[in-house]
C-alpha cells in the first residue's frame, strides 16, 4: 500500500473512534457530529492530539497486527472496479456501511469499551476534559486507557465489516493484498495467508513480526506524525468549510473526508511528507518482506511472484490511481 492510499485508510480507520473523553451533552447533534465536534476541540489540546495520536497508532497497529484487516476493504470499496471484482452490489456496499454505522452508534453502549471509559471517567474532571491539568501519572494511564479503547474499536468495526463479505470476497481481498505487496509500506503476516500457509509457517512469521516489533514502533511514530499533521488540515477545512452541520450519517462522513483528502493530499507539505514516510519505511518493509519470502515454498513463492508481476486488471488500474 503506496503512502497515499495508506494516509487514506488510516484517516478512515480513524474517524470510526468515538472520542472517550470530553464527550458533552449537546442532544440536538447526532453522534457523529458530536464525535467531530469533540475530536476538532481535542486537536486544540497539545494532551488531546496526543489521545488523537494514540488512536492512529492503534489503527495502524491493527494492520500490522492483522486484526484491522477488514477495516482496509473499506477503502478499497470506495473503487466501483473493486466492488464489480469482488462482487459487491450496491445493496452489499450499503449493507457494509449499514453494518459500521451500526457499530458506531452502539460503541457507547458496548459492555468492553464502557468498562474502560467508565475507568477514565473516574479521573476526569469537567474543567479539565483533555487532563491537561493532569499529574504525568495520570496523563500516562489515560493515554493507555485510550489506547485500549481504540484498539477495541477497531476490532468491533473490523469484525461487523468481516461478517458483512462473504468468504469468496475476503479471499478476493487477499489476493490483491498479495498483488500489491510490492507497493506495501506496512506489512502484516496475515497477508501471506493467502498462499495456503502450514502451521509452522505461521509460526515462523509470526516469530519474525515479534523479532521486527522494536523497529516497527520507530516507523510507526513518524507515521502517527505524519497523520496527526495530516487530520489537524482536514479537521481545519472540515470546519472551515461548516461540514459538521451536513453530516448525518458515516456516508456522509466518508464523503466529506474524501473530498477534503483529495484537496489535502496534492498539497507541498503533504507530498513531502509522503515522500518522508516512502524512504523511512521502504527499508523495514524490504527487511520484513524479505524474511517473510525466506518462509515460503517455491511453489507459494511463484503464486506470489506471479500475482505481483501480473495483477488483475482492476488492481493495476488501482496502483496507477494510487502512483498519481
Amino acid at each position: 500500500m503506496r503512502t497515499k492510499l495508506l494516509f487514506a485508510a488510516v484517516l478512515c480507520l480513524f474517524f470510526f473512534s468515538f472520542a472517550a473523553y470530553g464527550q458533552q451533552d449537546t442532544p440536538s447533534q447526532n453522534q457523529l457530529t458530536q464525535m467531530l465536534f469533540v475530536q476538532m476541540q481535542a486537536m486544540k489540546s497539545p494532551m488531546g492530539q496526543q489521545f488523537m495520536k494514540s488512536a492512529v497508532k492503534s489503527s495502524i497497529r491493527s494492520v500490522w497486527a492483522g486484526t484491522g484487516d477488514n477495516l482496509l476493504a473499506v477503502e478499497y470499496l470506495q473503487s466501483p472496479d473493486v466492488r464489480a471484482a469482488w462482487g459487491v452490489s450496491d445493496e452489499q456496499h450499503q449493507q457494509i456501511h449499514g453494518a459500521m454505522n451500526n457499530v458506531v452508534a452502539n460503541l457507547q453502549t458496548n459492555p468492553r469499551r464502557k468498562e474502560i471509559s467508565d475507568q477514565i471517567a473516574a479521573i476526569q474532571k469537567p474543567e479539565d476534559p483533555f487532563f491537561e491539568n493532569a499529574d504525568e501519572e495520570t496523563q500516562i494511564r489515560v493515554l493507555d486507557l485510550q489506547q485500549k479503547i481504540s484498539a477495541l474499536e477497531v476490532e468491533l468495526v473490523s469484525e461487523a465489516i468481516g461478517d458483512a463479505l462473504t468468504l469468496e470476497q475476503k479471499l478476493k481481498m487477499g489476493e490483491m493484498r498479495l498483488a500489491i505487496l510490492s507497493e506495501a509500506q506496512v506489512v502484516s503476516a496475515s497477508i501471506f495467508e493467502g498462499l495456503n500457509l502450514t502451521d509452522d509457517q505461521k509460526q515462523q512469521m509470526q516469530e519474525i513480526r515479534k523479532e521486527l516489533e522494536p523497529e516497527f514502533e520507530e516507523n510507526l511514530e513518524a507515521l502517527a506524525n505524519a497523520s496527526l499533521i495530516m487530520l489537524k488540515q482536514t479537521y481545519d477545512e472540515l470546519e472551515s468549510q461548516g461540514g459538521l452541520a451536513e453530516i448525518k450519517s458515516l456516508t456522509d462522513m466518508q464523503k466529506k473526508i474524501q473530498e477534503i483528502q483529495k484537496k489535502i493530499t496534492v498539497s507541498p507539505e503533504v507530498k513531502k511528507l509522503r515522500e518522508e514516510i516512502e524512504s523511512k519505511g521502504k527499508a523495514f518493509s524490504t527487511k520484513f518482506k524479505t524474511k517473510m519470502f525466506d518462509i515460503l515454498t517455491d511453489e507459494q513463492w511463484e503464486r506470489l511472484q506471479d500475482l505481483i508481476d501480473n495483477p488483475p486488471e482492476y488492481v493495476k488500474a488501482l496502483l496507477k490511481k494510487t502512483k498519481r
